[in-house]
């Protein structure tokens, strides 16, 4: 066949081919299209589809792959498009080169689409520390013997091409890892795909290893990854991010062979670079030679603002501060899930920054049970007896507070407590140790160990004033006075105030208190010393403060007298230049020029500090200042106000459909919801 005539043929098949895909006709597998025969690209050359394979992604060495004889790869014809491969159901070069084995997932009981199965899991398994103990209980019916976590906080854009799916990129960033010492056996392998129950049932010592309980990873994580021996599983209950390597959506998730698949699995590095070097992963990038983990490592990257908004598990994403906060719940939790394990010994929380080092949070902890020191501290209150077996707290013009290590050290403490526990002391147990591992370890005992049992100690106060066992007890009485606490001890003293200052949403949080009722530091309202300590009008601005906070449509406000300590520590701020009762409108358009870069780490918390802008805007504009003109003309050009997403019901396009959730737009950019009815479908609102 002459060599134009060859070109013109190719061209018809592939006008054909164009042509069913337009018209949506079915073809067999079997029919035979033309394919790109590297040695001589005008040549016509057929091939049946399922032989064949389309490429879609960048290869340096393509021809190296097409002339390996012991598995050959045929690449359909160049100008066959992407999307007309993709009907033809042409396999992409990438599923051919990792060559997965398509995983499902089982189901017991009644059956419902998979990710509606998961979002009930979730609801079983609320916390999100549970990940933690799921994955360490995991692993210690596995007979392993460390298990250690790591937060990593790196976003690797520099390796976000070529990986195994486009999908892939959005969860290449931060993520939180896992490593247990045991490996997966292939019993492992089968119960992590059942959902309703695993073969533990049949183990009466086996507690949790890989049943309902794994699946409380979904709480931070689309696509959790694990990798043990020679086999990389990858879960994708949405088919976001590696869709067009499966096949079926009942089994949604892959396993890849890091024995016999390795040579082609190194044309991927940039999807596998993030486990290099993580609890001694060593996957050969860049050596041909196969490979087995000795252990199991768990890689969940964090779900995404965007991933969030298009996933059927979870609508919760991880920003920055999400993530911290799961390094608190660790730290309030850590201590106690390795008590009654039966083989973990060892387990670690470690954090690795975005320069890729990676630093122990926790591990002096570990180091201190190699001294054979324990994590297990406690706080006294002093407490007097009163009749009818009620108690008063016992307080001093002079903090009592000594360290105790069992026996007392003799060592003052500034606290109104005793404090309790195993210290590394010097061998004349007159200080503890502030250097060396010792020191160390100290430091991490006070902020985590004796800090909870301090909190602990101030919610078992709260119970005892509660049910009327605690006389005449004000809410402050036990809490420590910063001015007098000894600098060695200081850490109790600001974790235990860092704990307070959090405000999280449970029972633990309420140690402010009226004399009626118990609040968190959100709840918590004061009124300014200089009006109430004035004898003429102090009682009155009381009464008119208390009004006020009625009218504020709140019944969880509650107004507090504060500490003397405090009151000072304000007044020491004032002196040192702290602003009181008036932000200057350079100051105002400072902050509101800070929300567009808060924006983008924290959508909810840009809002929040808009939204208090706002309000000191609107009483500065009640002082009838005369500068307020000049500047109010600069605050209209700044991107710092959310706008209003579509109301429920509202029947008309909206325009603020066209921008992210998360878009910040300036004061001249918006209208008011007055006048959303004439120009919702221009304007955003």
């Amino acid at each position: 066949m002459a060599k134009e005539e060859s070109k013109r043929n190719v061209l018809l098949l592939i006008n054909i081919l164009r042509w069913l895909y337009s018209s949506q006709i079915s073809v067999d597998a079997d029919m035979h299209i033309p394919i790109l025969y590297h040695k001589d690209p005008s040549k016509l050359v057929m091939k049946p589809i399922h032989e064949c394979t389309y490429c879609d992604i960048k290869v340096e060495d393509l021809n190296d792959l097409l002339d390996d004889v012991s598995e050959p790869i045929i690449l359909v014809h160049d100008d066959i498009p992407m999307k007309t491969a993709e009907w033809l159901r042409v396999p992409c070069l990438s599923t051919r080169l990792i060559n997965p084995e398509n995983l499902g997932f089982e189901q017991s009981g009644q059956r419902e689409p998979l990710t509606v199965r998961i979002k009930n899991i979730l609801e079983e398994y609320p916390s999100v520390a549970d990940i933690f103990k799921e994955l360490l209980q995991n692993a210690d019916d596995a007979n392993a013997t460390e298990c250690s976590f790591l937060i990593d906080m790196r976003k690797n854009l520099e390796i976000r091409e070529n990986l195994l799916d486009p999908g892939m990129i959005v969860c290449h960033g931060p993520a939180l890892w896992s490593f247990n010492s045991s490996v997966f056996s292939d019993t492992d392998f089968l119960n992590i795909t059942r959902l309703g129950g695993s073969m533990k049932r049949c183990e009466a010592d086996k507690v949790g290893k890989f049943g309902l309980g794994f699946n409380s990873v979904y709480h931070v994580t689309d696509i959790p990854i694990i990798m043990s021996r020679e086999f990389m599983i990858m879960f994708d209950p949405n088919i976001n991010h590696i869709g067009k390597h499966i096949r079926d959506k009942s089994n949604p998730g892959i396993k890849i062979n890091w024995s016999k698949q390795q040579k082609r699995l190194r044309k991927f590095p940039n999807q596998f670079k993030p486990f290099i070097n993580v609890f001694n992963c060593q996957l050969p990038l860049s050596l041909e030679s196969p490979y087995k983990y000795d252990g199991t490592l768990f890689r969940l990257p964090f779900r995404t603002e965007q991933e969030a908004s298009v996933s059927e598990i979870s609508s919760i994403y991880y920003n920055t501060t999400d993530i911290y906060s799961l390094v608190d719940e660790f730290s309030i939790c850590g201590h106690r899930l390795i008590l009654f394990t039966q083989h973990v010994g060892t387990m670690v929380l470690k954090y690795l920054k975005c320069e890729e080092r990676i630093v122990d949070l926790q591990s002096p902890l570990d180091s201190g049970k190699r001294l054979g020191l324990v994590p297990c501290g406690g706080v006294a209150v002093l407490l007097s007896e009163e009749d009818n077996r009620k108690w008063t707290v016992k307080t001093s013009a002079t903090p009592i507070g000594e360290v105790f290590c069992y026996l007392p050290l003799r060592i003052k403490t500034g606290l109104p407590v005793h404090i309790n526990g195993c210290f590394a002391v010097t061998s004349n147990r007159k200080e503890i140790w502030k250097t060396d591992t010792k020191g160390q370890w100290n430091s991490i005992f006070m902020r985590h160990v004796i800090v909870q049992a301090y909190l602990a100690a101030l919610n078992m106060l709260r119970s005892m004033a509660e049910s009327g066992e605690l006389l005449d007890y004000s809410y402050y009485a036990a809490w420590p006075d910063p001015g007098v606490v000894h600098d060695d001890l200081n850490l109790i003293c600001q974790g235990v105030y860092q704990e307070i200052a959090k405000g999280v949403d449970d029972d633990r949080a309420k140690v402010f208190s009226d004399g009626k009722t118990w609040v968190s530091i959100k709840n918590v309202r004061f009124l300014d010393d200089s009006l109430l300590c004035r004898p003429d009008i102090g009682s009155a601005a009381f009464k008119i403060f208390l009004k006020y906070l009625r009218k504020c449509g709140s019944q969880d406000l509650c107004a507090v007298e504060l500490p003397d300590w405090v009151k000072e520590g304000f007044d020491d701020a004032v002196q040192l230049g702290m602003v009181k009762d008036d932000l200057s409108w350079e100051d105002l358009i400072e902050r509101a020029e800070s929300v567009l870069a808060l924006n983008e780490n924290d959508h909810t918390l840009a809002c929040h500090r808009s939204s208090i802008i706002l309000s000191l805007i609107d009483e500065k504009l009640k002082m009838r200042d005369p500068a307020a003109n000049q500047y109010l003309a600069k605050l209209q050009n700044i991107k710092f106000l959310p706008f209003l997403t579509k109301p429920a019901g509202f029947s008309l396009p909206w325009h603020g459909n066209n921008f992210p959730q998360s878009a910040m737009f300036s004061a001249k950019d918006l209208f008011t919801t007055d006048h959303q009815d004439t120009v919702c479908l221009m304007k955003p609102i």
